[in-house]
């Protein structure tokens, strides 16, 4: 196993025994390239069929999680990225990927790219164990090229919408109120829908309540604050909750770890 993370962007390797991982989501882009295992991905409701050397791309915000059909090995490399980490030209590489609809356009096929995508990941995994003065420079090459061959394969319309339009100017409301209180009400007055309605379709669309997902946004929204150097304390009224104890059962319960203890394991 091969751990490295830094403010802006984090690299994993490892290779381990099938197990399951529950839906989640997270504040960085997140680019997994599957090296074997008997997996299944699904991101926002679409399942995707893993083959050895495919991409996963995921956004911030879009809901995902693996299951596994057998006991094969699980082997993986994986990059997460905050905008943060590039220049203002840079970042433009980002674009594409922010205008992509959620659930939609998350895999590329290793019949495609698989030995460029390779060679990506491996120069990033070369930096991270060299760490050497110039290596986080270079990671970041890398990283650049990955996105110019997302930018060149992701692309191709699709005839249909995997997710209600609906589904996505509810998500979009959310993720922008974080800090603001968020109630039913509010939510569907916002998307001009029946707020019972609205309330079933979002459970049948995502396979969670609005209420876990809101959960689910605002403390991965607190993740981030806290991997910048922010204070627990510090934080909790701009993830839209009104006192430090509702936010720390929150924390405690959708990562395992108090705020403290996460902020001491990303050190």
């Amino acid at each position: 196993m091969i751990s490295f993370r830094e403010k802006d962007y984090m690299y994993s390797y490892n290779k381990m025994k099938a197990k399951a991982f529950s839906t989640h989501l997270h504040r960085y882009y997140e680019f997994l390239y599957f090296v074997q295992g008997d997996a299944t991905y699904v991101i926002e409701g679409s399942e995707y069929k893993a083959e050895d050397g495919d991409l996963f791309i995921t956004c911030p915000g879009e809901l995902h999680s693996i299951a596994f059909k057998s006991e094969r090995d699980y082997e993986r490399h994986f990059i997460q990225i905050s905008e943060e980490l590039f220049n203002e030209e840079e970042a433009e590489m980002l674009s594409l990927l922010k205008e992509k609809k959620f659930g939609q356009n998350n895999k590329i096929s290793h019949l495609l790219a698989e030995d460029e995508i390779k060679r990506c990941f491996l120069g990033v995994q070369k930096q991270v164990l060299k760490n050497g003065a110039e290596s986080k420079m270079l990671a970041k090459t890398y990283i650049l090229q990955l996105l110019d061959i997302i930018n060149s394969h992701l692309y191709t319309p699709l005839e249909e919408e995997s997710e209600n339009e609906r589904i996505v100017a509810t998500k979009n409301f959310i993720n922008s109120h974080l800090a603001g209180r968020l109630t039913l009400d509010a939510i569907a007055e916002a998307v001009y829908t029946d707020k019972f309605y609205l309330s079933h379709l979002f459970k049948k669309e995502c396979g969670m309540s609005l209420t876990d997902y809101i959960s689910m946004q605002r403390i991965a929204l607190a993740k981030k604050l806290i991997m910048e150097g922010r204070g627990a304390t510090e934080v909790y009224t701009e993830c839209g909750f009104s006192d430090y104890s509702s936010f720390y059962r929150a924390f405690k319960k959708l990562s395992g770890k108090s705020p403290n203890e996460f902020f001491k394991g990303k050190r």
